[in-house]
Formats: structure tokens, sequence, C-alpha cells
């Protein structure tokens, strides 16, 4: 209902507005419920031990265990603290507090033993192709113009198909399916082995980067090809070198024949008759 202001007899409307937000906050006082209880269970909280002791780098939020970590950016070298969810051994969640210790203990472990996973997002692959041929094709990577430009039309069909997806992401199934897909094409199996290099190379130099812990192209065997044999070389149809030795044109031909078989000429002379 308006209400009078006594200063100047304004009438002073309070807006449906306000009254709505003011309702709100009344109801929320009276049920107890606040906007920082609601966001207190999205806050990380240290985990507790039997003797009621917080473990040290062990985080829960919402019943999943963290581990906090100090890993290297293995792009930029740069150190930092992160949270990782803990995952066992067929990558599912774990669920107690013994199972979160465990794994905790195995990432220290593999820290130490430098074979710690990729913690951190890793880049798509049409990413890291093009970090690929910025390389290659600034002169540090010693391949010629051509080898580049083949490198860059083979590399640029792979991101067509490849592109959107990070480099841990990248499985077998991907690649089979591109050489179905090519093969149907009627592409011949020798240029679908080219293209299947040029993946292994980008994919041995993130192997190399740290950003994968195996190829996905291992232990993939290359498609059939088939060769056409070239006709055998006929000495028939070329004119023979000849092997005696041509007289010199102040030399006379007994000579030069003298010269070649030496033998045969000593051997004329012992026995008197003309070399």
């Amino acid at each position: 209902m308006p209400r009078w202001c006594g200063c100047y007899g304004v009438k002073a409307i309070v807006s449906a507005h306000s009254s709505a937000n003011g309702n709100a906050a009344s109801s929320a006082a009276e049920s107890g419920t606040s906007t920082e209880r609601q966001s207190h269970a999205l806050t990380f909280t240290k985990v507790p031990d039997g003797r009621k002791q917080a473990i040290r780098g062990l985080w829960v939020r919402n019943g999943r265990f963290y581990a906090q970590l100090k890993v290297e950016n293995p792009i930029t070298g740069i150190k930092k603290t992160r949270r990782v969810p803990l995952v066992d051994k067929q990558r599912n969640p774990v669920t107690t507090v013994a199972q979160a210790v465990a794994e905790l203990r195995r990432l220290h472990t593999q820290r130490a033993d430098n074979a710690l996973p990729v913690l951190e997002r890793t880049p798509k692959f049409a990413d890291n192709a093009k970090r690929y041929l910025d390389f290659v094709a600034s002169g540090q990577g010693a391949k010629k113009f051509k080898t580049v430009q083949e490198e860059r039309r083979i590399l640029a069909r792979w991101s067509d198909t490849i592109g959107e997806l990070r480099l841990d992401q990248i499985k077998r199934v991907h690649i089979n399916r591109f050489i179905e897909a090519r093969l149907k094409e009627n592409v011949s199996p020798r240029t679908i082995n080219v293209a299947v290099i040029a993946l292994r190379v980008v994919m041995k130099r993130a192997l190399a980067d740290a950003l994968i812990q195996r190829l996905p192209t291992e232990g993939l065997r290359p498609l059939t090809t088939t060769q056409h044999k070239r006709p055998l070389f006929r000495l028939s149809s070329t004119v023979r070198p000849s092997t005696a030795r041509r007289a010199r044109p102040w030399q006379h031909p007994t000579e030069s024949s003298a010269e070649q078989n030496p033998s045969r000429s000593r051997s004329a002379k012992s026995f008197g008759r003309p070399p």
C-alpha cells in the first residue's frame, strides 16, 4: 500500500522489486539458509587421519579426493601448485581415505622418478601441429622447403579430422577411421602410409615434450603397397665399351700392344717371333 511522506506531501512508492528482495531475504533468514552456507560446500577441506590430524597434500570437495602437488608445466617449464583429482589404475575416482592416501603416495613416487603423468590439459592437435610446422619452417629443423610444404599439406588434412582433439585423447580408433576414409576415396596405400608417418613425427615430438605417455601409432603396421617391376637392363641394347686400349697417335700399334701385354712381348722375343 502506498505511503505518504510528511515533509512535502509526496507519495512514496515502494517498488515491487525491492519488496520482493526484502521478502526473499526475510524468508532466507527465517529458513536459516544463506548463499555463504551453499558455497561453503564447494570449497576444499583438508582430510584428517585416524588421529584427527590433517593429511598433508590431501583435500576433499563434494566427496571427491584431490592431491595437491607442485608440478612443472611441460610447455612453459614453470612450476605451479595444482590440485589433481585422485583416481585408481582403472581411472575410477577413489572413494575412501585409504585409497586416496595410496594414490597420493604413488603420485609422489612417480614425481620422484620423473614418470609423473600429464596432470594439465594437453594442447589440441591442430595447435601442436602448427607449433611443429613453425619450428621446421624456421630453418632450425634441417628440412627442405618442399618437405615442409608436403608435411603442411598432410597435417592440414589430419587437422580437419582430429584437430579439435587433445593430444592425450587421440587413440588408434581415430587413426583407423582416417585410413578407412582415405581408402574409400581410392587413395593409394603408399600415400596413406606417408600421411601416417607425418602424424607419427608430430606425436613423437609431443612424446619428447612429455605431453603424452605413449604413441597412438605404436604397433600400427603400414598398408601393403604394390611395386611395379622395372624391366631388366640388357647389354645387347647398348654399345659395349671397348676393353682394348687405343694406341696413341704417335705410337706404333705394336708398341701399344706390347705395353698392354708385356709378358707376350717377352715371350715373342725369346722365341724369335715378332711381338
